[in-house]
Formats: C-alpha cells, sequence, structure tokens
C-alpha cells in the first residue's frame, strides 16, 4: 500500500482547501447553524439526543510519536494487516470514525455515517433500540403489540436493558423494560405471550418473570462483549425459542438461527462521545472501500444508505462499489465451508450474520432432524446431482452472507439494483475457486435458451438477479399473488445457462429461508 507523505497533507491547494470549508459550512448548515461535529442522519439520531455536538473539525494532521499523521500510520497498519476483521476497540472505533467522517464530507455522502457504533459495549441500564434483518426497527402498535416497522430510530421503541450481569456475554439473561415516553417509571417489559407473540407484558416477578426474560445467543466470538451495532439472537426463557422478525410480524416461535433471527441492539452514544473528522486527505479508492467495509462492521455505516450511495449512476461510485465488492469477497472466501460433492454435514454451514461456521450453525442443523430428512428425501426425488447441491448451498450462502454484512439493498431503483449484482457477479467469478466449482452447474453455450448470457459473469448475474427475485416472491407479504413455482425458476435458469439441479436445489434453499 502506498504510504502518503506529509507534503501530500500540506501542500493542499487554496481551491481545495476552499471546497473543504465549503462542505463543512454545508454540514453546519444540515444541523441548523451549528459549526461543530460531523453531520448525521436524522434517521440515525435518538429520539432521546439532541443535534451532535462534537468538537470542530480539525484542518491540522495529528502528528503521532513517530512523526508521522496518525491516521495515515492507523490505516496503513490497520488495512494491511491479515486480519479480515478489525478490532472492535475504542480506539480504532474513534479513529475510524474520524476517518470515515472526513471521506463522507469529501464525497458528500455524510447520510451513510451512523453513530451506534461509538455506543461501545452494552452494559445494564443502558437505553437501546432493536433493529431486525429487515432494516426497521421495533416499536409499539397500540398498547401491547410489538411490531417491526419503524423507519427511523426517533419513531422507534428504546428499552432499557436490566441484567444482574455487568458485562453482556452469549448466554447472559436480560430483561428489555419499555422507555417511559411521559419521563415516569415504567414496569411493562418486551415479552412473549404463551402463543409466541411479541407483546407488552407487565414485569410479575418470580418464575413468571420467564415470559419477559432473555438469554443472549452471540453469532461471532462467544467470548468477547455485547457491542452497540453487533448482531446477535435473543432466545425466550419462557417459551424456548429466538425472536425473529418475518415482515412486520414479531415472534418468538421455532430454534432456527437463520436470517429472520438476527437481531441488532443500538446504543445512541453521547453528544461528546461523537469524534470530530481528521485533517482533509486524499485517499485511493482502495482505501476508501476499506474504510466502507469496515465502517459496515463496527456499525458505524448504514448498510442500506451506502447501497444507494454506491448504486449511483457516477463513475467513481462503479470502481468504488466494484472495490467494495471485493473486500467482501475475499473475506466471504476465507471463512467459508468446504462444500464438497459428497453433501457433506449440514453443520457446517456457516451462520448467515457472520458468514462464517460457528455454534449457530450447529444448533440451527441440529434443531431440525426431521427437517433434515426431509431434504434428504427431496434430494433423492428430484434428481440433484452432489456438483448441483454443493453450487448451490454455495451461491446461495454468498448471498446470504452478501446481503447480511455488506449492502442492504431493499427500496433501490432497479438501475441501482442492477449495478450492485452486477458488482457481486463479477466478484465471484474473479474467486477462482469458485468458479471453476460452479462451472460444472452451467450449461453449454448451445443449451442456453438466451444469447444473452455466454460468459460466467452473465450467467452468475443471471442466477443471481433470478433469485433475487424468487426471494421477494416467496417472502415479501405485499405479493399477494405468487409468481414462481420450482418449474418457471427452473425454466429461468435454463435461460440464463444454469442447471436444473442447481436451479433447484437454490429454489429450496430460498424457500425454506429467507435471503
Amino acid at each position: 500500500m502506498p504510504e502518503r507523505s506529509m507534503s501530500m497533507l500540506s501542500g493542499t491547494s487554496a481551491s481545495a482547501q476552499a471546497e473543504w470549508e465549503a462542505a463543512q459550512a454545508a454540514v453546519a448548515a444540515a444541523m441548523g447553524g451549528s459549526t461543530e461535529g460531523p453531520s448525521i442522519s436524522p434517521q440515525h439520531g435518538s429520539s432521546q439526543s439532541s443535534s451532535p455536538t462534537a468538537a470542530p473539525v480539525q484542518l491540522e494532521p495529528q502528528i503521532g510519536p513517530n512523526g508521522e499523521d496518525r491516521h495515515n500510520h492507523w490505516l496503513r497498519t490497520k488495512s494491511s494487516s491479515k486480519s479480515q476483521e478489525l478490532a472492535n476497540t475504542e480506539a480504532n472505533r474513534r479513529t475510524l470514525y474520524e476517518l470515515l467522517s472526513m471521506v463522507c464530507i469529501r464525497n458528500r455522502c455524510q447520510d451513510v455515517l451512523d453513530i451506534v457504533g461509538l455506543g461501545g459495549n452494552m452494559k445494564p441500564n443502558d437505553t437501546v433500540f432493536i433493529r431486525g434483518h429487515t432494516g426497521l426497527w421495533l416499536g409499539v402498535k397500540g398498547e401491547h403489540e410489538i411490531m417491526c416497522n419503524k423507519a427511523d430510530r426517533g419513531s422507534a421503541c428504546g428499552f432499557v436493558i436490566e441484567s444482574k450481569v455487568a458485562a453482556l456475554r452469549h448466554g447472559a439473561k436480560i430483561a428489555l423494560r419499555i422507555v417511559e415516553q411521559s419521563g415516569g417509571g415504567s414496569r411493562l417489559r418486551l415479552g412473549i405471550a404463551p402463543g409466541g407473540e411479541a407483546r407488552v407484558l407487565p414485569r410479575l416477578g418470580g418464575q413468571r418473570d420467564a415470559e419477559t426474560q432473555f438469554v443472549i445467543q452471540m453469532l461471532a466470538d462467544a467470548q468477547s462483549q455485547v457491542a452497540s451495532g453487533m448482531p446477535i439472537m435473543l432466545r425466550s426463557v419462557g417459551v424456548g425459542k429466538n425472536l425473529e422478525v418475518e415482515g412486520e410480524i414479531v415472534r418468538a416461535k421455532t430454534m432456527e438461527s437463520g436470517t429472520l433471527q438476527r437481531l441488532v441492539m443500538e446504543k445512541v452514544p453521547l453528544d461528546s462521545e461523537i469524534p470530530p473528522a481528521c485533517s482533509d486527505r486524499e485517499l485511493p479508492v482502495q482505501e476508501q472501500a476499506w474504510l466502507f467495509r469496515r465502517g459496515v462492521q463496527l456499525a458505524l455505516i448504514d448498510k442500506q444508505a451506502l447501497a444507494k450511495y454506491l448504486s449511483g449512476h457516477k463513475a467513481d461510485r462503479t470502481e468504488l462499489l466494484k472495490a467494495y465488492t471485493m473486500i467482501w469477497e475475499a473475506e466471504w472466501r476465507a471463512n467459508r465451508p468446504s462444500y464438497s460433492s459428497t453433501g457433506g454435514d449440514d453443520s457446517a454451514a456457516p451462520s448467515p450474520a457472520t458468514g462464517k461456521a460457528g455454534p449457530a450453525a450447529s444448533q440451527r442443523a441440529s434443531s431440525r432432524p426431521r427437517a433434515r430428512t426431509m431434504d434428504k428425501l427431496f434430494d433423492m426425488f428430484s434428481g440433484i446431482n452432489a456438483d448441483d447441491k454443493a453450487n448451490g448451498e454455495m451461491f446461495t450462502d454468498a448471498l446470504r452472507s452478501f446481503f447480511a454484512t455488506a449492502l442492504r439493498m431493499s427500496q433501490l431503483e432497479a438501475d441501482c439494483v442492477q449495478r450492485v449484482i452486477e458488482a457481486f457477479a463479477a466478484a465471484l467469478v474473479n474467486d477462482k475457486t469458485f468458479i471453476e466449482a460452479f462451472t460444472a452447474s452451467m450449461l453449454p453455450e448451445k443449451e442456453r435458451k438466451s444469447c444473452a448470457y455466454s460468459s460466467p459473469e452473465e450467467v452468475v448475474f443471471g442466477l443471481a438477479y433470478t433469485t433475487m427475485m424468487l426471494n421477494t416472491d416467496a417472502h415479501n407479504q405485499q405479493v399477494a399473488q405468487k409468481m414462481w413455482d420450482t418449474k418457471k425458476f427452473v425454466g429461468a435458469g435454463k435461460d440464463c445457462g444454469c442447471t436444473s439441479g442447481l436451479m433447484m436445489q437454490i429454489f429450496k434453499n430460498v424457500q425454506k429461508e429467507e435471503l
């Protein structure tokens, strides 16, 4: 990675300096005239907090003890590390946010910034908001019903963590008390009714409080503390099942550990905890993509807003989107299990929230012996060969990882979706191991119904787009009349150059669990 000298930072032209000052002025205007702090999109703010009032944006480089610019040194050291993830420490979060703020001001995309990653580790008495895999937040409908339909934190329901443990880790038991909007005390909690529905329930005391108690299930490192913005699961003590979001409905229905059960607890930091942007500097596309990727991982970048920005029509964003997607693919490739053509054990499947094999995936497999039996019968009578089964699992896993950890694509326009899927397909085809295995499930060109899919990249693009359409048709509650069945999906696969066995395996995977 090229090192930037101090002359690059200090030799900023007058026009560039004027442009930087204009960008800061725009930020101040967006914050209602304040000259302090980075701009935060209203959807990222808390109903309990005023506009962020951090220290003024710093224009001079911060020189470290070794004489090198502190931010340059941090970026060069961390981005060249072999570790696929950035350690979730307070120092890393602050420095990353300072760099991201600078990049977002430069690129005029301040709305992609989020602040919940600065909230740090969760502890008792913290006020949190809960976000589902759909990108929406939990709220109260009427007096008792809990729904996942709030489009911003300002309208979402706040919960106060109650627990007897000081540090929240895997297995910690907690209760979530509803924040009283009037400011008075509240004895109401998030609870699970006997039928599994999420409800606002009173604190009863004793064994009956099991209805309002949950056990934290970590989806990543079980030894680490639960940090703001980290994906987790919540298992109801009362019914022994995991809380899940399906459409707007919130309930504890199954022991599954998949997409529907993935939740995020978010804590909004104090204004004084939001650091200023670092000094202005020009970074290459690869470093910007790395910063955005780490920002998503540490909940400092909103995946939905980032998808909208990266999929824009401007040429510089196309390059940035490609670099960002390549970084995601390298991480997915390093962590994915081996999809052998012998079938393998489903318990080796990775968690959809992390892309890594782990306890959550094992629990999902072991909790469904009947489902595994049905899967074997399906494979036996469907004619899916071992290559198609392995490739179907691998391709579905790639899509799940991409949507769970990289970009959230709901509400994007068709042109934007196309650009994202093009970058996704290019990243997969660039993976030699993937494409060598996947070729076995691609039809010869003469057997493809459409001449529009001739190259491997075009085939993967067509398959990804078709699979997304199937996912929407199968799981979007607004789709009243379902359009896709196995026969139609297999036919669409032949159009874009994929075998029937591959399409049937993907159809089964998507029908069973939303991407």
